[in-house]
């Protein structure tokens, strides 16, 4: 029986499995070459986007390194006022230089000074600040940086003011009329009882009048108690040794009209 038909059927059957096998192994391919080439665009549109973030950092302006705040701590709030210091340094870790135009602080306790205004690219910033605790409590204020018109940087300060235990201080009121001068003593004193009387101590001094003491502010560690009192004074020697005493406590009195 002649069977060539047969054979050019099974031919036939073998070469169409082929030819599919081929087009779904061509269609695998270009699948697979499209997701590569997809996942090749977004990197690149990843890494486009990443210089984009740095070229605009870098033009933003300049970049400073450095503390940009300090705590002074517990502060002993005198009865006139008690000063601390703090120098802030900071680096310029750009490549754009800035001129400081102003330091602006938030508060009358603070005052700032800049050591350059002018702060090339890799130099320092420089700002002196003095803070001047003034009553107890919880501090937090800043200074406000500005270079080239805009805001640089805030350097914030923070302190906790207590009443200092015991201290005596005299606070100048003015002159006398036929001479002497007039003092507001403040003392802090752990003592629940008034304190002594004041006296007078130096060259021809004398406490003409002292007002009564007065209670005008308590803690539960201090007390703190003021009185007027006025110094006859005829000559002050060149040590400037006149002071006052009250108990323990002593003061300098004589520069107040030095």
């Amino acid at each position: 029986m002649d069977r060539w038909p047969d054979s050019e059927a099974r031919e036939a059957n073998r070469a169409r499995h082929h030819d599919g096998t081929s087009r779904a192994a061509r269609r695998t391919a270009t699948a697979v070459t499209t997701s590569i080439r997809t996942i090749l665009a977004v990197l690149l549109s990843l890494a486009v986007s990443a210089c984009g973030k740095n070229e605009e950092t870098d033009a933003g302006g300049p970049r400073l390194v450095g503390a940009t705040t300090h705590d002074f701590g517990v502060i002993e709030v005198e009865a006139v006022q008690t000063t601390r210091h703090h120098r802030f340094v900071l680096t310029n870790a750009s490549a754009t230089p800035f001129v400081v135009d102003r330091l602006v602080p938030t508060c009358g306790c603070l005052s700032a000074t800049v050591e350059a205004s002018i702060v090339p690219a890799g130099g320092e910033l420089r700002v002196d600040v003095t803070f001047v605790a003034q009553r107890p409590g919880v501090v937090a204020q800043s200074v406000r940086v500005v270079a080239d018109g805009e805001l640089l940087t805030t350097l914030e300060v923070k302190a906790l003011g207590v009443v200092a235990a015991e201290g005596l201080d005299a606070h100048h009121l003015g002159e006398v009329i036929g001479g002497g001068h007039r003092f507001l003593l403040t003392l802090r004193t752990r003592a629940d009882d008034p304190p002594p009387p004041p006296q007078a101590h130096g060259s021809n001094a004398a406490v003409v009048d002292a007002k009564p003491w007065e209670l005008v502010f308590q803690t539960e560690e201090s007390r703190r108690w003021q009185a007027v009192v006025s110094i006859g004074v005829s000559s002050v020697d060149s040590s400037g040794a006149l002071w006052l005493r009250c108990g323990d406590w002593n003061t300098v009195v004589a520069d107040w009209w030095r």
